[in-house]
């Protein structure tokens, strides 16, 4: 794993999507903002935006610093994303529809804790191994935010989790495997 940004002690957030109103940028940013008036030890890395001039003013507030508290990151080439996730606790995925959430997978597989929508495939992905929020209710986010950022060791025990179902179900392996059995099975009807 790689260095965590400055302190262990940290609670480092993961957010991918940028500035898309699907994956839920404005409460993740509202849900921060929140958070960084009672937890100072709480750092939020966005991949897919280089600005955040919407929450100028309230970042300002906040003493919130782009740069130290917040990590903003344009573009990470997909053979690099692990590196990103690798300096994360925890993996921010609160979108109000998504097919299967793709960054919860890789999250997982880097024994990352997640948060995520109760709905849609990212409900069944994160069943059991992630906590599931209502993407409608920053109060839920908040909430299991919170849950992560006061116990160190449901964060470790959420990765290790997440990394045995990656392990169990979305290997390269298993995936092809069930892609043949789909086809074989095709093969019968004809």
């Amino acid at each position: 794993p790689e260095k965590k940004y400055e302190d262990a002690q940290n609670t480092t957030f993961f957010f991918s999507g940028g500035k898309s109103r699907n994956k839920n940028y404005y409460n993740v940013m509202k849900t921060y903002i929140e958070l960084k008036k009672e937890f100072t030890n709480i750092k939020l890395i966005i991949a897919g935006t280089n600005n955040v001039v919407e929450f100028e003013n309230e970042l300002k507030k906040e003493n919130i610093i782009i740069g130290k508290d917040i990590i903003l990151i344009e573009s990470i080439p997909h053979n690099e994303m692990h590196k990103y996730l690798n300096k994360a606790d925890v993996i921010l995925l609160p979108s109000y529809r998504e097919t299967f959430g793709n960054i919860l997978i890789e999250g997982m597989a880097c024994e990352k804790a997640i948060i995520t929508s109760n709905n849609t495939g990212m409900k069944e992905v994160a069943q059991g191994i992630g906590i599931l929020v209502n993407p409608n209710n920053k109060n839920e986010l908040i909430e299991a935010c919170t849950k992560f950022i006061k116990n160190k060791e449901l964060v470790k025990i959420f990765g290790k989790k997440g990394r045995k179902k990656v392990l169990e179900k979305f290997t390269l392996k298993k995936t092809v495997n069930n892609y043949l059995k789909v086809f074989e099975n095709l093969m019968w009807l004809y």
